[in-house]
């Protein structure tokens, strides 16, 4: 059982690589990690609770979304997700064991993702043919395996952290350019909060001084082709997420107490096309769960991570600002490769 729960969480981190190419893969990799690694813990007798927030809010989750689909229309989708929403959180709740071979493998294949996005932008920059397959027209733009820049973006910036960390300096170079030429305002804005709490951390304002400047340098010395996506004092994305967040608002309104059930929000916003990737969420992750599981869930969600983060050091607490600093500006927490790497980092 041990070898199995081991292997699953190997082919978890290595489909997680494939992005939108293997969506479905990853899923089922992820769902059977969690699977095995609950087997194992049980078969050693060290099946724990170990987070009773985030075990209350999927318990909670589920009788919320199974009392709406019993009582108003039968949906399989809000199904699937929340099934796979489950098996990310069980690594919170049942944390798998981590080894020095799984933190070498993952970090491989982040750096993986690094090299083909690099690649991408030399030899496919152009994704507007992406477009006619209902995915934002991005131009030269990385774009990555997981064929957004914002998300990509953040997954080289919990990667840039990492190798600070691991003092991996010559590995930081490429990094920060692949996170560089995703031109993602948000992902820079997470890096100078992650680079702030670091400089706090160890008492060294240079540190967070010296990330201003960079990003500055960053900012003037980018190429800028043609393209939206790379006019970095574009407010056309601003209004957008002002607009989206209103709707969020309005939403929320009408059911602030229990919600519309996890991912059911495509079943009933009209802001967008039935076909939008991006409908079953709002760009803010904690506008998503309370639109979808009510106060009472955003309550047990928030609970969770407070109670997640005082387990752990403040190393990993860098991963966690970043990502939640993100994450209102896009559905980063409830992005199911960032909940994987919170789970495994």
């Amino acid at each position: 059982m041990a070898t199995l729960a081991k292997i699953t969480l190997w082919l978890a981190i290595v489909t997680l690589y494939f992005g939108q190419l293997s969506k479905f893969s990853f899923d089922i990799a992820v769902c059977l990690a969690a699977i095995f690694n609950i087997l194992f813990l049980l078969s050693r007798r060290k099946l724990k609770i170990h987070n009773r927030w985030f075990f209350l809010f999927l318990v909670y989750s589920w009788l919320v979304l199974l009392f709406i689909e019993f009582t108003t229309h039968w949906y399989l989708t809000p199904l699937f997700y929340l099934i796979r929403l489950t098996a990310l959180l069980t690594f919170f709740i049942f944390p798998p064991t981590i080894t020095p071979v799984t933190r070498k493998l993952l970090l491989t294949v982040l750096l993986a993702t690094v090299v083909f996005g690099l690649l991408q932008y030399v030899i496919w920059p152009n994704f507007t043919y992406f477009s006619t397959l209902d995915w934002d027209p991005h131009l030269n733009r990385i774009v990555g395996t997981f064929f957004d820049p914002t998300f990509t973006a953040l997954v080289f910036l919990l990667l840039l952290i990492t190798l600070y960390f691991q003092k991996n300096y010559l590995l930081l170079i490429p990094t920060y350019l692949a996170l560089a030429l995703t031109y993602s305002r948000a992902s820079w804005l997470s890096l100078a909060v992650a680079a702030a709490f670091t400089s706090f951390n160890i008492k060294k304002k240079s540190l967070f001084i010296g990330t201003l400047i960079l990003l500055g340098i960053t900012i003037t010395l980018l190429p800028k082709p043609y393209g939206e996506g790379t006019r970095l004092g574009r407010t056309s994305t601003i209004l957008a997420k002002v607009e989206n967040y209103r709707i969020a608002l309005e939403t929320i309104k009408t059911a602030p107490i229990f919600g519309y059930g996890y991912n059911r929000l495509s079943l009933i916003r009209t802001d967008q096309p039935t076909y939008s990737h991006s409908i079953s969420g709002f760009d803010n992750s904690l506008l998503t769960i309370w639109a979808t599981t009510g106060i009472i869930g955003l309550f047990f969600f928030i609970s969770a991570w407070i109670l997640h983060l005082k387990t752990h050091s403040w190393q990993y607490r860098v991963f966690f600002w970043a990502v939640l600093v993100h994450s209102f500006f896009a559905n980063s927490l409830l992005y199911a490769p960032i909940l994987f790497l919170l789970a495994v980092f």
